[in-house]
């Protein structure tokens, strides 16, 4: 924009030259000039008033997009903080059912051994307590990805 304001002033050019002639005895053998040069193209002006608003209207464009970025960036992190944060209270559930799991196969072991129940009460049991345990390892992922995502997001990684 500063850059086309300025387009609407004249050119300006100095010169200078030295000349030396021997035809005729009316001018000096020798002769110096210096001078100025202004060019100011009136047809230019004109065009040249499109073009500045035209970089004004860029320049409004790429601020409203810059602050757009800045505000999907914003949304962004706030997303990731939240899954952060939900990945890390799902670890908590996880563990707690994990331990509760741990617990009820210890049950389910007793009972067999005593005879209380069928081995496919305990067989149960351990795919239950498996299942918790890859419950907890995809919770421990997910919230790994979540914190990463979110160290990407502010620069921090």
């Amino acid at each position: 924009i500063r850059a086309s304001k300025f387009s609407y002033l004249p050119d300006i050019g100095l010169l200078g030259g030295y000349a030396y002639q021997e035809g005729t005895d009316i001018y000096p053998r020798n002769n110096a000039f210096i001078g100025a040069s202004l060019k100011w193209n009136l047809q230019d002006m004109a065009a040249n008033r499109t073009i500045q608003q035209q970089r004004f209207y860029l320049k409004r464009q790429a601020e409203e997009t810059l602050a757009n970025t800045r505000e999907q960036v914003r949304k962004d992190i706030a997303k990731a903080y939240r899954k952060a944060m939900q990945s890390e209270e799902l670890i908590k559930v996880a563990i707690k059912v994990t331990e509760y799991r741990k617990e009820d196969l210890k049950v389910q072991k007793d009972r067999r051994t005593s005879g209380l129940n069928l081995e496919t009460d305990l067989l149960a049991a351990e795919a239950a307590m498996a299942k918790a345990e890859s419950d907890l390892f995809a919770a421990g992922l997910n919230y790994r990805i979540a914190l990463s995502e979110l160290l990407i997001l502010t620069g921090a990684y």
